[in-house]
């Protein structure tokens, strides 16, 4: 089943397709709870975000486990960072008069977020995620996701100096178009869904 094509849709489906593509790389955390961590306290696979970062709870108590190996305590909550955040920043609509059907263009950011301490690898980390991506959506069969969404060839990354240290961020502009039929309202309820 083809759903409506739309932004809300465009944003699930490269939600869907990104947390699949960085499944594999693993990022080094920025602050670790134990002298001798295991691989698995060190790094971390991003999570992938629709629209913002989950909202903080700081007055929540953090839960704390102990380490079998070592019997120290050590934070079990989910690190913030690494986190990719996927969002639309702007678009477009137009018809197309030949044919008789509008068609939209809709800018979509993936923005790449990291907390590394050494400057190095919160670069190389950064540019191997925007690799992994880039390298991703080209190999999308005939440029087309979920049947409805067309990759537009400008795939356009800049990186944000101006966070604060030890935060890092890259954002990778993609462009999509997809056809709407004229007239066509939309589907509000699937918007909500």
């Amino acid at each position: 089943m083809i759903h409506e094509a739309n932004e809300v849709s465009l944003v699930i489906q490269l939600q869907k397709s990104v947390t699949e593509w960085v499944k594999d790389i693993r990022f080094t955390l920025s602050k670790i709870s134990s002298e001798s961590p295991t691989l698995a306290e060190m790094s971390t696979t991003p999570k992938v975000y629709k629209y913002y970062l989950p909202e903080r709870t700081p007055d929540k108590a953090e839960l704390r486990r102990i380490r079998a190996d070592d019997k120290q305590f050590a934070p079990d909550a989910t690190p913030l960072y690494p986190a990719i955040i996927i969002r639309p920043s702007g678009g477009s609509e137009d018809d197309d008069s030949d044919n008789g059907t509008s068609y939209a263009e809709t800018k979509i950011d993936i923005v790449i977020l990291v907390s590394e301490y050494n400057q190095e690898n919160r670069y190389s980390f950064l540019l191997l995620a925007n690799k992994l991506i880039r390298q991703q959506l080209k190999r999308i069969p005939r440029k087309v996701l979920a049947q409805a969404y067309v990759l537009q060839p400008s795939l356009d990354w800049q990186i944000y100096d101006n966070d604060q240290d030890p935060l890092a961020s890259l954002t990778l502009t993609t462009t999509w178009r997809y056809d709407m039929p004229a007239g066509n309202v939309g589907d509000f309820e699937g918007f909500f869904k």
